[in-house]
């Protein structure tokens, strides 16, 4: 049953039953703008836990600056101004997140749930009467938030390190770099066309994951990312490849190597297990892009990430936590920064 069914239907329908429909939805839209309210209430309170924290210079210092009408769906809703007494910029709750001068903020909910459901861009476009291209930008916005959210803390005890390797893409660029084959390198082995992702994980199940580089992994990669997150007190545990040989030995940290050609890949409690099923899952649950920018993989990475350390959640409790979460951090980010991205490393 399509839409112009339903119409015809509806039409069928006498007044009354009409009426009884129609206060069915509205009370449907109704309690929808409620919990929309209701976790916006929720960002609030996370953001301005410490005070109120202007998005633009971090200032905790703001105070109120009266009121104003905002559009929510076919309603205006009053919002919040605060003024920073620091920098001198007005800002509101939604400030510095991903809905951040959105026309559709009713809508970002209900995008949420559709990405944790699975459905691709243009499904969810169908389904919430905007276009793909629009959807693409917001979810690579709610990304870089949940990037902004990963935690810096200090490994414990055992620490898993592997890195694998995905072919370079410039997927959606109008200028390639260099043209080649759908799914294919030209050149043989660890070469500048892949890129290298790295995963480092405890037993606690603290996870780091980016895309570190193009090519072979080096020292000065593993020095600059994940050096002043692991100490002395940590065992490492790595394949044989001569960088993480080298980044113990000068820390100074126990050290456990696992050769691919090894039969026997586990000593006792030592193994890297753990990170080679993360890096398996990983490119399982990526494939169904159908293939993904270089420039956005740490964006996938952080996503994954996300779902990974709430998949005991319910469904309604994951779209809560993922909203939340993606509002909490102060970004900017605008289609136009997204588009002229690059890829760093």
């Amino acid at each position: 049953m399509d839409f112009k069914d339903i119409t015809r239907l509806l039409q069928s329908l006498s007044p009354a039953d009409r009426k009884k429909v129609h206060l069915m939805l509205s009370r449907e839209f109704d309690a929808a703008e409620s919990a929309a309210s209701r976790l916006i209430e929720e960002i609030r309170e996370q953001k301005h836990k410490t005070g109120f924290t202007c998005p633009h210079c971090g200032h905790n210092k703001a105070i109120r600056n009266g009121t104003f009408q905002s559009p929510y769906g076919g309603s205006r809703v009053t919002r919040q101004r605060y003024l920073c007494k620091q920098c001198g910029k007005t800002f509101n709750d939604l400030t510095g997140t991903p809905m951040h001068r959105s026309r559709n903020k009713e809508l970002w909910v209900s995008y949420i749930e559709l990405m944790l459901e699975g459905h691709s861009l243009r499904k969810c476009a169908e389904i919430l009467g905007v276009r793909h291209e629009r959807l693409f930008y917001w979810r690579h916005k709610v990304l870089v938030a949940l990037k902004k959210m990963e935690s810096i803390l200090p490994f414990e005890g055992i620490v898993e390190m592997d890195e694998t390797y995905f072919a370079y893409s410039e997927k959606g660029s109008r200028k390639v770099e260099k043209p080649r084959k759908r799914g294919g390198v030209s050149k043989r082995g660890i070469s500048d066309e892949l890129v290298c992702v790295l995963v480092v994980q405890d037993r606690t199940k603290q996870t780091f994951s980016k895309a570190v580089c193009r090519g072979r992994i080096l020292t000065r990669h593993l020095e600059e990312h994940i050096a002043p997150r692991i100490t002395r007190q940590n065992i490492l545990c790595t394949d044989a490849w001569r960088a993480f040989k080298t980044f113990a030995s000068k820390r100074g940290i126990a050290h456990y190597r696992f050769k691919s050609t090894e039969s026997k890949r586990v000593k006792g409690v030592y193994h890297i297990q753990n990170v080679n099923n993360y890096h398996s899952l990983y490119k399982r649950w990526l494939s169904r892009f159908a293939g993904v920018a270089s420039k956005y993989m740490d964006n996938y990475l952080a996503w994954f990430k996300f779902l990974q350390e709430n998949k005991e959640l319910s469904r309604q409790a994951l779209i809560r936590s993922m909203f939340v979460a993606a509002c909490t951090p102060s970004t900017f980010e605008t289609e136009t920064s997204l588009r002229q991205a690059r890829f760093a490393a």
